[in-house]
């Protein structure tokens, strides 16, 4: 739900519904144990999969996984057909930190990146999107209440 309340917010919010606009979305999977892949887990990846294709279907430039687990490429393997050709085409999967940090230069200059992936943008979560989305959010939540 948190990754397509936050695709919703890019699109609609920040983006203002602009047709022609991509987005590099960065899975950071620092920390990621095999232990979390669960049942669940493989669920919510399955049933956002499939939403993104049916709803957004050409709003990614790129997807770059970072910090993968050396193990990540044979799970891929198992559900790469989830994803359709093109997608797999946009997608880049790093194990460890220097491959990671690498690929993000390729995909994104270092003044866009947070200082974390080795950019000059500030901290993570610093970005000028970031603190709308962040606004947004707590506005929902206490609008809720």
């Amino acid at each position: 739900q948190n990754y397509i309340w936050q695709t919703l917010f890019t699109w609609d919010v920040w983006l203002k519904r602009n047709d022609t606009a991509e987005g590099t979305i960065i899975v950071d999977m620092e920390g990621f144990r095999f232990s979390k892949l669960t049942f669940a887990t493989i669920q919510m990846f399955s049933r956002t999969s499939a939403i993104i294709q049916r709803h957004f279907p050409e709003r990614e430039h790129i997807v770059i996984v970072i910090n993968a687990p050396a193990w990540w490429g044979r799970i891929y393997d198992l559900f790469s057909p989830l994803f359709s050709e093109k997608q797999r085409r946009k997608l880049r999967v790093c194990v460890g930190q220097k491959w990671s940090a690498e690929t993000l230069l390729e995909f994104i200059d270092a003044k866009h990146l947070p200082t974390k992936y080795g950019g000059f943008s500030g901290p993570l979560g610093s970005a000028p999107a970031d603190v709308l989305k962040q606004r947004y959010a707590l506005e929902g939540a206490i609008g809720s209440t």
